[in-house]
């Protein structure tokens, strides 16, 4: 397990609790995203409106681009509690492009972290591959 100490990446105005969450994410985060040449994009959602910071993770398979989204809120960070969503990347006739959510899982705990961002990951890229329709491929009403 990484050393928790004092948040280093958060940006300032982050709550304490949500700031030592998201960096220790963000270290276990590092090797999956080197291993599976991903983008790694710490503290990239910031809404303390909403009480919610994350990150993300992005990547491609077949052209199509994915996300990972990793989120922490005030609330559940003093108890190690994220939410976890994929995204994939649709075109769509008449708009140019829309993330279409595929799965939300909440997790507790860094392990359970890694393990559901790698399970998502695998579910993203098999999305990716099975061919949704693209904005590359042909109208089938032409």
């Amino acid at each position: 397990m990484t050393p928790l100490g004092p948040p280093k990446l958060a940006p300032e105005g982050t709550p304490f609790s949500v700031a030592r969450y998201l960096d220790n994410a963000a270290e276990y985060l590092k090797p999956i995203a080197q291993d599976h040449a991903l983008r790694l994009k710490p503290y990239d959602i910031r809404q303390p409106d909403d009480g919610t910071w994350g990150h993300h993770l992005y990547g491609a398979a077949w052209d199509r681009a994915f996300a990972i989204q990793v989120t922490a809120n005030d609330a559940g960070a003093d108890m190690f509690s994220a939410t976890v969503t994929g995204f994939v990347l649709h075109y769509v006739k008449g708009v140019e492009e829309e993330w279409l959510q595929i799965e939300c899982r909440a997790v507790n705990g860094m392990a359970q972290l890694v393990t559901c961002v790698q399970q998502l990951l695998q579910a993203l890229r098999l999305t990716c591959v099975w061919r949704m329709a693209h904005v590359t491929d042909p109208d089938s009403k032409a």
